[in-house]
């Protein structure tokens, strides 16, 4: 009888740790913020080739196919010379999340992913993530390294920009920095080649 009561509290106590294990577990996998599949596996395959492009468009491609193709989006902005996109590209995030479209003469040139907040913990939990996919699938930027994202996670630093150059002269930027309400900005910026946008300009 005895050996059974004690088998008896052995179970409890181990169904209750891993109530508690598991409950923790799901809160920390709560704070994290995952960058969404698409998102990433876009990122990750431009790495692979070190070929930049924007949300699977061909660059120079006509503004009205890009409008035609983000019908079932939330469009906040349709100016000139972009369009402005809210956006879910993080999970477990209340941040301020948005795709913009550059254009000169309806052709696009260039596009930007912005990251929006005012709360430090989930922007340093952001950045975190980024530097982990950065440092783990993308060659060596062009311009510093990641050291200064490295250092911007720990410090708190605002004024970060970070670029790698393709092999067809597109580009790709890392920027940290702040809007005019000091919320905190991580911008992913990617620019078509620079032979695409000279010749715009000489058309």
């Amino acid at each position: 009888m005895k050996n059974a009561s004690i088998l008896l509290y052995g179970l409890v106590f181990l169904l209750i740790s891993t109530f508690i294990v598991s409950g923790c577990t799901k809160v920390k996998e709560n704070n994290e913020l995952i960058i969404q599949n698409d998102l990433k596996q876009q990122l990750i395959t431009m790495a692979e080739i070190e070929v930049y492009s924007f949300e699977n468009f061909p660059w120079s491609v006509n503004k009205q196919a890009v409008i035609d193709q983000l019908k079932n989006e939330t469009i906040q902005s349709n100016e000139t010379n972009r369009i402005i996109v809210a956006s879910d590209l993080l999970s477990n995030s209340n941040m301020q999340q948005q795709v913009i479209y550059n254009f000169e003469e309806e052709q696009l040139i260039s596009g930007e992913y912005w990251f929006i907040t005012t709360d430090d913990n989930q922007f340093n939990s952001l950045l975190e993530t980024m530097n982990l996919l950065l440092s783990e699938h993308f060659p060596s930027p062009k311009s510093d390294n990641l050291e200064k994202l490295e250092h911007a996670i720990r410090s708190g630093a605002s004024d970060v920009n970070i670029m790698w150059q393709g092999s067809d002269n597109s580009y790709f930027y890392v920027k940290i920095g702040t809007t005019e309400q000091n919320k905190k900005v991580l911008q992913i910026h990617i620019t078509s080649p620079r032979s695409e946008q000279n010749s715009l300009k000489k058309d």
